[in-house]
């Protein structure tokens, strides 16, 4: 049976965020089938990651070369265009290049001070460098992690970052580099963001003694929590779409539940594939609602996408397999996906087992035969 989020999300469809643009309000792409690519694989980088994908088609990546970390951008006509002023070797990798935007504005965090004792946020532009975000009044610490296009960056204020997370404090820097400190739950002991939207709204998480208890802040509205499901336990939100909503995980108990949530329906549980375990996590939102993560079938974890309608889908079972090579692939969990319908995915050749990343477009459709579908070039 399908969850009760499709008959829920085909109502929200009909009204839409005065934020989202004309184009978002379009039919959403077709996820009948799916053409694969390999990121990474001609970089010259021993190791990629994707960590953004934005409307225009364009990723944004780091890998390792030698003893340090270059960060890039790429789009099918033009490769890897790589970011000098972000190439590292002290910073952990993932805080290089965090995220970017269609402004071609890209945040992340650099080490100062003596030794790289001090973290900075920091915007990079092509021709413009780098830009630095300063931490809160107190505070002697920042890391981007978002930024939107009105070069709007959320972020981290605090001490070091460490597993902890006690006293960093979630902070939005306007385009003018101004910080404000996002309010937190009573009980908390620190917070992070995770993403933002176009219209500034905000959502992370606050640890308290007792959960973890994820959050979505404007500056009209405040803090209002996300609940988690099944009675309680830790919410994680991790991507948030130009309407506001919400998509994550919600623990407890050693179960680990995909979530959406919107003011309209609060939160629900977006479930698992048939035969799964009830372990499955929801990583991205696009505006046509259409989520991408992971999930587990009768074989074990699968990369899976819930269409605008709320039904889930195997992306391996999508995969238009041509090519020889093409057999051998198996998606872990779908990482982002753009208004476009474009998705980043990590997995692996099942036969030298080296993970990967790889990007899946909606193939074609025959204009002649409604069961045939291509790649192209």
């Amino acid at each position: 049976m399908r969850p009760v989020i499709e008959f829920l999300l085909i109502g929200l469809l009909i009204t839409t965020s005065a934020v989202a643009s004309e184009v978002d309000r379009a039919t959403p792409p077709d996820i009948t089938r799916y053409c694969t690519a390999v990121l990474g694989v001609d970089s010259g980088l021993d190791y990629v990651q994707i960590v953004d994908l934005n409307r225009r088609g364009q990723a944004l990546g780091w890998g390792y070369l030698g003893e340090g970390v270059e960060v890039f951008l790429w789009d099918r006509k033009r490769g890897y265009k790589f970011i000098d002023e972000l190439a590292h070797e002290l910073e952990v990798p993932a805080r290089a290049g965090a995220a970017f935007n269609d402004r071609g504005q890209i945040v992340g965090t650099r080490s100062i001070g003596p030794d790289g004792a001090f973290l900075r946020a920091v915007i990079w532009k092509r021709g413009k460098g780098l830009r630095f975000l300063e931490p809160a009044p107190g505070d002697e610490n920042s890391v981007a992690v978002d930024i939107n296009n009105r070069g709007e960056v959320a972020g981290i204020s605090g001490p070091y970052p460490d597993a902890s997370a006690v006293g960093e404090r979630s902070v939005i820097w306007d385009r003018h580099s101004r910080v404000t400190v996002i309010p937190e739950f009573p009980d908390s002991t620190g917070g992070q963001p995770y993403a933002m939207n176009e219209a500034g709204q905000v959502i992370g998480a606050n640890n308290t003694p007792d959960e973890v208890r994820g959050y979505i802040w404007d500056r009209e509205t405040g803090l209002r929590a996300i609940e988690g499901v099944m009675g309680g336990g830790a919410s994680v939100p991790s991507a948030i779409n130009d309407h506001g909503d919400v998509v994550g995980t919600s623990s407890s108990y050693g179960s680990q539940h995909a979530i959406f949530w919107s003011e309209e329906t609060g939160t629900l549980d977006l479930g698992d594939l048939p035969g799964g375990i009830v372990l499955s996590h929801a990583y991205a939102i696009n505006n046509h609602r259409q989520i991408v993560g992971n999930g587990t079938g009768p074989s074990g974890g699968e990369a899976v996408i819930w269409d605008s309608e709320g039904q889930i889908h195997n992306l391996n079972e999508l995969l238009i397999r041509d090519e020889p090579d093409d057999q051998y692939l198996h998606m872990l969990y779908g990482r982002t996906i753009n208004d476009a319908g474009w998705i980043t995915a990590f997995g692996f050749d099942t036969r030298d087992r080296r993970y990967r990343t790889f990007l899946l477009k909606p193939a074609r459709l025959s204009s002649t035969d409604t069961n045939q579908f291509s790649c192209g070039k």
